[in-house]
């Protein structure tokens, strides 16, 4: 569906400007929500998916665009956060929940399609970065991880510098075995929030 409103805003008249006017630099804050794992929606039987661990996402955002062409953009993301969190014990048949925290940041690189007159983009993410999390299931253990993301999104101008932000995507958490257990934690995640570009002043 996304490639098909590119191709269909491609064919519209063409424009001078480059992506958000050759910006550089935006800054926003998202939120979101991260839920079941991939194996849990589809119904696989094994052990290994039977946990549940949900996160509540709260993410400064800045954007330093690398490279620029008139449509398209390679930008670096980085995302300090503080996160939420509630879970269940692995193998834990009771209802008694942990309430935990995350406290990290996410370096990435995205890239993105501009389209008719900077009035909507599409970006595609990969990010990883270090986290310390306090308190969590037994399948993983507590202290420093990395927190690993894949995120696919659409942006949509609200009034001329500020942008509406939505993505969904996966997100793993494991700390590379450096302690153990270490089984790891997987969230389908899907957020939302805004972003202001600092334009160039026109000559």
């Amino acid at each position: 569906m996304t490639f098909i409103l590119i191709l269909c805003f491609d064919l519209l008249p063409a424009q001078e400007n480059t992506v958000f006017n050759g910006s550089r630099h935006k800054i926003g804050f998202i939120t979101g929500y991260g839920g079941k794992n991939v194996g849990q929606l589809i119904n696989i039987g094994d052990n290994d998916n039977y946990y549940d661990y949900k996160v509540w996402l709260f993410q400064l955002q800045y954007y330093y665009t690398a490279w620029i062409k008139k449509k398209f953009s390679l930008e670096l993301l980085f995302q300090p956060q503080y996160n939420i969190t509630k879970f269940k014990n692995d193998y834990n048949l009771s209802e008694e929940t942990t309430i935990g925290y995350e406290i990290g940041i996410n370096i990435g690189l995205l890239a993105r399609i501009n389209t008719y007159d900077d009035f909507f983009s599409f970006y595609f993410f990969v990010s990883s970065g270090p986290q310390w999390n306090p308190v969590m299931p037994e399948r993983q253990s507590s202290g420093f991880i990395f927190s690993n993301n894949i995120f696919f999104g659409m942006n949509i101008r609200i009034i001329k510098n500020l942008y509406f932000d939505i993505r969904p995507g996966f997100r793993h958490l494991s700390n590379l075995s450096l302690n153990l257990p270490n089984h790891g934690i997987n969230n389908l995640v899907l957020s939302g929030g805004v972003f202001y570009v600092f334009r160039p002043e026109k000559k």
